[in-house]
């Protein structure tokens, strides 16, 4: 998530459970919030640095969107 103040982005949050998750899928996520610091809509402009800087965001997408929210730990 970008927080913004007037408009204007200036920090990044990022979920702690995003470290459970494979390294090529947290990257993907920082680029998406990176790229909102430049463009805060998911806007053809926004789509066009994702493109240009992570080409195969789409699948990284797909692939995230698949897993659980949160790791579950069971005890026997």
């Amino acid at each position: 998530m970008v927080g913004a103040i007037n408009g204007e982005q200036t920090h990044i949050r990022l979920n702690t459970e995003l470290v459970k998750k494979p390294k090529d899928l947290l990257e993907y996520v920082i680029i998406h919030e990176m790229a909102h610091l430049i463009e805060p809509t998911h806007s053809d402009r926004f789509i066009g640095i994702l493109e240009a800087q992570y080409p195969t965001w789409r699948e990284a997408r797909a692939e995230l969107n698949e897993l659980p929210l949160t790791a579950e730990v069971w005890n026997e």
